[in-house]
């Protein structure tokens, strides 16, 4: 499947990330026309007006349903992929220092940029 395909369907959530065209016309759908994963993802949050210059679709709608602390959301990375990272930043040898930090030591970091992901400081 293809950004340029505009007959292909990502079939998860992790799939879409790759997609965001195809992700902004499936959340244009009503909910009955849409993919049971997207649903399921979606839950009861709302769907705000999502830019056709988004890279992340799927981030633009929970951060609008996250503001100021009024509703919450979880967010679940593939067990394999933390471990992998975590085992990385374990066995490294030196470790880089985040915002505030002044003693180096393996972590993990939450990104947020164009997109969200856990990687290693290693």
């Amino acid at each position: 499947m293809t950004e340029h395909d505009p007959s292909a369907v990502p079939d998860s959530v992790e799939t879409a990330m790759d997609h965001p065209g195809q992700v902004r016309r499936l959340l244009a759908l009503p909910a009955e026309q849409r993919p049971a994963w997207l649903n399921q993802f979606l839950g009861s949050m709302t769907i705000p007006p999502i830019s056709e210059t988004s890279t992340n679709p799927l981030l633009d709608v929970v951060m609008a349903n996250t503001a100021q602390g009024e509703k919450n959301c979880t967010l679940v990375f593939p067990l394999a992929r933390v471990l992998a990272a975590a085992e990385h930043a374990a066995a490294a040898d030196k470790h880089k220092l985040g915002y505030g930090e002044t003693e180096a030591a393996p972590r993990l970091w939450w990104v947020k940029d164009d997109g969200t992901y856990l990687t290693s400081n290693g």
